[in-house]
């Protein structure tokens, strides 16, 4: 039997994927969905991966290696909360070079300081070519 925390590799719209914990913690390994208590969204993060809205792919600046560029992914979804409140959920991937797949890099279920959806975060996550829309 396959272990629940295994990462999971995944052919998603033309290319290999691999889904595991780097969506979820930072560069030094702290838990980061737990800011502002997005891990109450973690089963929205799995059903945007599965059934986006969209999904962007962009070729940006890599802000850590100077003149490079990385191409990311982002699947976006929106979702009606039980009493008609609209919120979103952003879900980021990488391309890695070495490895020739996207490696997922963080899980986005962003809200303002109030805890409410931050619609203009989700605007500024709509970049580059869409590669999917849904039917």
């Amino acid at each position: 039997m396959e272990a629940a925390d295994a990462p999971k590799k995944l052919l998603l719209f033309g290319q290999n994927t691999v889904i595991d914990e780097r969506l979820f913690h930072d560069a030094q390994g702290n838990l980061k969905i737990t800011k502002r208590g997005r891990e109450q969204y973690v089963l929205y993060a799995a059903n945007a991966i599965e059934s986006p809205d969209y999904v962007y792919e962009s070729v940006e600046p890599y802000r850590s290696q100077l003149g490079a560029t990385l191409t990311k992914r982002r699947f976006l979804k929106t979702f009606v909360d039980e009493i008609g409140r609209s919120f979103y959920v952003v879900i980021a991937f990488t391309w890695d070079v070495t490895q020739a797949e996207f490696i997922g890099s963080t899980a986005f279920m962003p809200v303002n300081a109030k805890g409410l959806p931050d619609h203009a975060y989700f605007e500024k996550q709509q970049v580059g070519k869409i590669i999917h829309t849904k039917k």
